[in-house]
């Protein structure tokens, strides 16, 4: 595949008022033959490498991994949480719009705030680095807001992560409720239960859909409140 030629695709994403063209975009990016696009193939390289990081870090005691939010070393809940959301915001190597109302800019995997400049661009191991940093940034406030949150089955963890990401469960305090409450179940139901998701299709974006029920089947395989 040839080099991303960045004068063709910054006639997409450079007036920053206007939502990206995602099928333009495609067009120049996500060749499902290449290796170095945002396919599965590429989510799970860039989760080896952070495997290789957790390895680099087994020398802490418990004491300095708890003070970095690191898991346990037994644990693949980082692994993991990095692949899907590799996976789920895939790469965009210089900023854009994603929704026109939205307030600021987004670019690497799902990086989104005031930092991100118009045409501003990242390369994959950038990216990744900033992944991995945006992870441990959100990490305390979903611990804080689910004290139980390390208790809870490595599946139902990573969903929970990767929908505070796109703002999903951090919105849904009921839910969060509930699932402090034990009560899964009814979690589930009460975070599809929202006009996010009843009217996404109608909104043109769909693609919230299989990320929320993703989350709805891991609070139901919980438990059985």
């Amino acid at each position: 595949m040839e080099e991303l030629n960045y004068d063709d695709y910054s006639t997409l994403v450079e007036d920053s008022s206007e939502p990206l063209n995602y099928d333009a975009y495609s067009t120049l990016v996500e060749d499902p033959t290449d290796p170095g696009v945002p396919t599965e193939e590429m989510a799970f390289e860039s989760a080896m490498k952070t495997r290789e990081v957790s390895t680099a870090t087994r020398s802490l005691t418990e004491e300095e991994r708890a003070e970095k939010f690191l898991p346990p070393v037994t644990d693949t809940f980082m692994d993991r949480l990095t692949e899907r959301l590799i996976s789920e915001e895939k790469f965009s190597p210089i900023a854009y719009r994603a929704v026109k109302d939205e307030k600021f800019l987004t670019y690497g995997y799902g990086h989104y705030g005031k930092d991100v400049k118009p045409n501003q661009k990242i390369n994959k191991e950038e990216a990744l680095d900033l992944l991995e940093k945006d992870i441990g940034d959100r990490l305390p406030a979903i611990q804080s807001a689910i004290p139980n949150f390390g208790n809870l089955s490595e599946e139902l963890r990573v969903e929970i992560a990767q929908s505070w990401f796109r703002g999903g469960m951090s919105g849904s305090p009921a839910t969060i409720k509930l699932i402090n409450q034990g009560k899964f179940k009814a979690a589930a139901t009460e975070f599809l239960d929202n006009k996010e998701y009843l009217t996404a299709k109608q909104r043109g974006r769909a693609g919230v859909i299989p990320r929320m029920d993703a989350v709805a089947n891991a609070l139901k395989n919980e438990g059985t409140n």
